[in-house]
Order: C-alpha cells, then sequence, then structure tokens
C-alpha cells in the first residue's frame, strides 16, 4: 500500500449535519474515498462521539447556527482540521474560530468536493 493510501486510510471523520437525507449523502462522499465515518445529527451526538476521539476531521453543517459548539467541542478534543459547510454571512466568524470556511452551496454542487476537504489542513477559504 502507498503512503498516500495508507493516510487516507487512517483518516476519520465526524460529519456533523442535521439532515438524515444530506448526513447520508455526505458520509458515502467520504467512505468512498476511504475514510472511517461518523455521523452525528445534533450538537450532542456530535460532543459525545469527539469524546471517544481518533478523529482527524471534522466536518460540521451550520447547524442553525449552533455549529460554533461543534468546533469548540472539536478542538477540545484535538481535532485539527476543521470545515463548517455554511453561509456565506458566517464565513467571517467561522475563520475567526480558526475553522475552515466551505460555502455550503459550493459543496451542494460539488465546487468543492470530499477531496478538497480531507486534503484541508484548516487554513480558510476552501471555497474557490
Amino acid at each position: 500500500m502507498a503512503e498516500s493510501d495508507m493516510a487516507e486510510a487512517e483518516q476519520k471523520v465526524l460529519v456533523v449535519e442535521d439532515s438524515p437525507e444530506w448526513l447520508e449523502k455526505n458520509t458515502f462522499a467520504f467512505e468512498e474515498l476511504g475514510a472511517t465515518v461518523i455521523g452525528a445529527e445534533t450538537v450532542e451526538e456530535a460532543i459525545e462521539a469527539l469524546k471517544a476521539g481518533g478523529f482527524t476531521h471534522v466536518v460540521s453543517d451550520g447547524l442553525k447556527g449552533q455549529w460554533p459548539q461543534v468546533v469548540t467541542a472539536a478542538k477540545k478534543a484535538g481535532v485539527q482540521n476543521i470545515t463548517v459547510l455554511t453561509i456565506e454571512s458566517v464565513r467571517e466568524v467561522v475563520e475567526r474560530q480558526k475553522a475552515t470556511y466551505v460555502d455550503k452551496a459550493d459543496f451542494g454542487a460539488k465546487r468543492v468536493n470530499p477531496e478538497d476537504i480531507l486534503g484541508s489542513e484548516s487554513s480558510p477559504d476552501k471555497s474557490t
């Protein structure tokens, strides 16, 4: 197995999405890349999952404004790669939290792909 394949196989992603349909779609997209994926539909489920540890990435929906709780919990758990899929109007707040902002519409339209997110290192503006 090539080194890049081993790195992909070791990726563990927490996908936080309050829509069961989008949770299923996003989970599948990251699993297709070889990542182990745990899904959470609520902030509380996400925090419980983060307590178990081992995540390399957290990808959170805007959660109707509750995403900062997920970002805070992910940081406490030591997760370095935190991405928030949300709307442009909260971009600055996401970036001030030192998380990666991705426009939810760009992700939904596949202008930003799961590969882009797994390759991110919490650098701002993966939306272009």
